[in-house]
């Protein structure tokens, strides 16, 4: 018969007892340290492993809130709309309250044109967060859809006075005002992208842009793109710049942006 040293018990035990708490637990607890295992490694940027924690999660306690709104984000960043729509139900279903979930399903309604069901979100979204940044600026985007421009433009404006670099604010203000006075909405907009940081002013610098085209300003066109070519090497534009340049008659010059593109990827 042997037994136990009181160094083996030393390691044993404490283990011993891990695994017996581990075994008594609830299936509710362990799926919450699922779920906030899944959200911690989401905030690092490791999305497979976070939708591996948050599937545990939902395998235990499949309502669990956290873990189906977390896969809920990840499936709009896929554009799976399926699977988005039906973790938002059933985080709506758990928490009427949930107002981020709201926020989403609004914008994939606006999306899908389903006007009846987002005056219902809208609705709630008005009692639940009148002053969310984010609701105001959907309801800005409903009054663009109806034409009502100056209605829009106030309402981010009342956004922008309280959160002057509120990204998506600035985009589609730039976007609404490009429409009757475009040298301001450049203005605007070049302005707020200095302000951002890199990641942030991309969209704004890409509206740019397509103002720019629209009034056919073409040496403008090439200018921001060599810029975003310089300051977003690997993001994709030294493709866009060769052709904007084959399009306008330079294909040796197309040539040599496609050769650089090809050598920072």
């Amino acid at each position: 018969m042997h037994l136990i040293t009181n160094r083996s018990a030393a390691v044993w035990l404490p283990l011993a007892a891990a695994l017996l708490v581990a075994g008594c637990s609830k299936p509710e607890e362990r799926a919450e340290n699922y779920a906030r295992e899944a959200v911690a490694y989401y905030d690092k940027g490791d999305v497979p492993r976070a939708k591996l924690e948050a599937r545990n999660a939902l395998q235990l306690a499949p309502k669990n809130v956290p873990a189906r709104f977390l896969l809920a984000r990840i499936a709009e960043q896929d554009g799976e709309v399926g699977p988005l729509l039906g973790h938002l139900e059933v985080v709506i279903a758990e928490d009427p309250t949930h107002v981020e979930a709201r926020l989403m399903l609004a914008k994939l309604l606006i999306s899908a044109r389903d006007f009846d069901g987002l005056k219902l979100v809208m609705d709630q979204l008005a009692t639940l967060a009148p002053d969310s940044p984010d609701y105001q600026v959907l309801t800005a985007r409903l009054r663009f859809q109806a034409e009502d421009i100056p209605a829009g433009i106030a309402i981010l404006d009342q956004v922008l006075a309280k959160d002057p670099k509120n990204a998506e604010a600035i985009l589609l203000r730039g976007v609404a005002l490009s429409a009757s006075d475009p040298d301001r909405a450049l203005a605007d907009l070049g302005t707020a992208a200095a302000g951002l940081d890199r990641e942030a002013a991309k969209p704004l610098r890409q509206a740019r842009i397509e103002i720019l085209s629209r009034q056919r300003d073409a040496a403008g066109v090439e200018r921001e793109l060599r810029a975003l070519v310089a300051d977003y090497p690997e993001g994709g534009y030294g493709a866009d710049l060769a052709r904007f340049l084959v399009a306008t008659g330079r294909v040796d010059q197309a040539e040599a942006a496609l050769r650089e593109a090809i050598k920072v990827d």
